[in-house]
């Protein structure tokens, strides 16, 4: 899923999750950031669902009508956290399939050395290490990391409890720039009942480098997307929340 937005695309990987007309995408990358550069209520033009091209292809076009930002997105001390967003689309996708959210334990919901997907448009390198925007939606296969091995490579002092980190960095296997707030999966052939949303893209020092990818961490703010998806939908039922804006606005 892509969001377009009034200024730039800045978000171009979003999870769809099993509210067809909810999605999850990065709270600080892809909305707080987006929103220092337009109005809130403009911000987001277009959600494109399901295309696999950059640029035109066949995919399911949204409005977004809200979004929210995890309210602890940033801690006392300044470190990213709960680097989550949920957002609201004017009519439910029809695209399968979804992707299913864990529970709140286990946290995370993948064991140390499970292979996990990423997804996205981001930056990438070809085989003499040059970098390119992909013209197609992008894959990696990336180990899933203990959380004990993640502190020694990042100095983020206790943000470990809502973000892991995956890699590892040695097979210099990674996401990178324009990868933000897309889904990092298990894939249903690991994990039982279908493709399970472990963590959404958060970020790095470098692609690929001597570090490993950072990934919020979807098990441990499950109580709060839940919540926050009740919230929406009634909200939304009640006429509070506005719809997108129009072409004319």
């Amino acid at each position: 899923m892509q969001l377009a937005g009034a200024t730039h695309t800045w978000c171009r990987c979003v999870s769809r999750i099993r509210r067809s007309g909810l999605s999850t995408t990065a709270g600080e990358r892809c909305l707080l950031d987006e929103l220092q550069w337009s109005d809130e209520s403009t911000v987001f033009t277009e959600t494109r669902i399901g295309g696999y091209e950059r640029n035109g292809g066949r995919y399911e076009a949204r409005r977004v009508k809200w979004a929210v930002v995890h309210p602890a997105v940033v801690s006392n001390d300044g470190h990213l956290v709960n680097d989550v967003a949920l957002l609201l689309l004017d009519r439910p996708s029809t695209t399968r399939p979804l992707l299913r959210l864990p529970g709140a334990v286990p946290r995370p919901a993948a064991a140390p050395g499970t292979p996990l997907t990423a997804i996205g448009w981001g930056i990438a390198r070809d085989k003499n290490g040059n970098s390119y925007d992909p013209a197609l939606l992008q894959e990696a296969v990336v180990g899933m990391m203990a959380v004990k091995d993640c502190p020694p490579y990042f100095d983020n002092g206790d943000a470990w409890g809502t973000q892991f980190c995956a890699g590892p960095p040695e097979k210099r296997i990674d996401t990178c720039q324009g990868d933000s707030g897309g889904p990092l999966i298990a894939r249903s052939s690991t994990v039982p009942a279908g493709d399970l949303a472990v963590g959404v893209v958060s970020w790095g020092d470098g692609c690929a480098a001597k570090t490993p990818g950072v990934y919020a961490d979807v098990a441990a703010v499950s109580p709060w997307i839940h919540n926050t998806i009740q919230w929406l939908l009634h909200e939304d039922s009640a006429g509070r929340i506005p719809g997108p804006p129009t072409a004319a606005a």
